[in-house]
C-alpha cells in the first residue's frame, strides 16, 4: 500500500497546493483524498443507477406500446411553439 510520503508524487504541485489551503486542522492528506474519491465513487454509481433505470423505463414504454422518440417529441413541440408564437 502507498504511504501518504508518496501520494504528493501524484498530484500536480498547485492541486497539491490547493489542497493544503482547504485541508481541515487535524485532517490528513489521506483523508481528505479518501472523501474525495468516496464523493466521486458514490456521483459515479448514482449516475450509473439512473441510467439503469432509465433503460429499464424505456424497454418498458416500448413493451407496452407507449414510448415516443425524442425526435417526435421535438417535432410537436415545435409545432406547439409556432402556433403560440404567431
Amino acid at each position: 500500500m502507498m504511504s501518504e510520503k508518496d501520494m504528493p508524487q501524484l498530484i500536480s504541485p498547485v492541486l497539491l497546493k490547493a489542497i493544503g489551503e482547504v485541508l481541515g486542522p487535524s485532517e490528513t492528506l489521506a483523508e481528505f483524498i479518501e472523501a474525495a474519491l468516496g464523493g466521486s465513487v458514490a456521483r459515479r454509481q448514482s449516475m450509473n443507477n439512473f441510467v439503469d433505470r432509465a433503460i429499464v423505463s424505456r424497454d418498458e414504454a416500448r413493451a407496452k406500446g407507449g414510448y415516443v422518440a425524442a425526435g417526435d417529441v421535438l417535432k410537436e413541440l415545435e409545432i406547439v411553439l409556432k402556433e403560440h408564437s404567431s
